[in-house]
């Protein structure tokens, strides 16, 4: 009913939605909503202390929640003190929270922890294979596996109140976990294996040359766009990404002044611009 109203919004206030616009709004809504009750999918890393990490060693003895995020992405921050006041709250319970940084550098992440004061455990996704097992392209995302070693929460964007957002999932999870009745690694592991693939959801990624205005670029901003990964959360730099968050950004470039400034700050700045925000 939201996404309807969303449409219906634009349809009477301005002119009729582009395909891309028409995607967004459905992916936004649609990605939630396929992840519930699928299996989540097992991944290992490497915390920042040097601990090893394996999701199918904790699935059913704990509940997880999975917090994608970036040390650029506005949002990502703004919600740190509130994942981290959560993760105290719970320390006495079956519980455990997980940042997942998004391919950036250890001493970044590192600084970035320190700065906020995080003491829930973190890994770098080095090289985005976590990131795209649960579909993110956008940041901040957040994922709260139960008891049964499925999805339970897939929720976009700043985390405001993590008792309303997490509370009844994580008190149904652990009433579980406490009778013992949790699902065990090989059950959880044999589950995801049976389990169907899900359909790709919200992905424009329309490599269909399709123009973004990137021709219409000083040589500098191209250059820039060149070097600029994609916030969206592809694979891609902005050059080559023809989603509606590459597009802003390449409209962006055209129309500000880059001259007082490095490519690092340039880049920087449309970061924290277009990386995922909530109304």
């Amino acid at each position: 009913m939201v996404g309807v109203l969303l449409l219906s919004a634009h349809v009477s206030f301005k002119d009729y939605p582009s395909s891309d616009e028409v995607d967004d709004v459905w992916g936004f809504f649609e990605e939630p909503v396929a992840w519930t009750d699928r299996y989540a999918p097992d991944f290992e890393g490497v915390f920042l202390s040097g601990e090893h990490f394996k999701l199918s060693e904790h699935i059913g003895d704990k509940v997880i929640v999975l917090n994608f995020f970036a040390t650029w992405c506005g949002p990502c921050k703004e919600e740190m003190p509130e994942l981290e006041a959560y993760w105290k709250r719970q320390l006495s319970e079956p519980f455990l929270l997980v940042g997942i940084d998004a391919e950036e550098s250890h001493e970044v992440v590192s600084a970035f922890v320190a700065e906020y004061g995080l003491t829930f455990p973190v890994l770098i996704d080095d090289d985005g294979s976590i990131r795209r097992k649960y579909g993110v392209r956008s940041y901040p995302i957040t994922v709260l596996i139960g008891a049964d070693g499925k999805v339970k929460v897939y929720q976009q964007g700043i985390v405001r109140n993590a008792d309303v957002a997490f509370g009844p999932s994580v008190r149904e999870a652990a009433e579980v976990i406490a009778r013992g009745e949790g699902v065990s690694g090989d059950d959880y592991l044999q589950a995801l294996a049976a389990q169907p693939a899900m359909a790709d959801h919200g992905d424009n990624h329309q490599k269909d040359g399709e123009k973004t205005g990137l021709d219409k670029l000083p040589e500098r901003a191209r250059l820039i766009a060149g070097k600029m990964d994609c916030p969206c959360g592809c694979d891609d730099k902005v050059a080559e990404c023809s989603c509606k968050t590459a597009k802003a950004i390449v409209t962006a470039l055209a129309e500000r002044d880059l001259s007082d400034k490095t490519d690092v700050e340039v880049i920087e700045e449309l970061n924290k611009e277009f990386c995922v925000q909530d109304d």
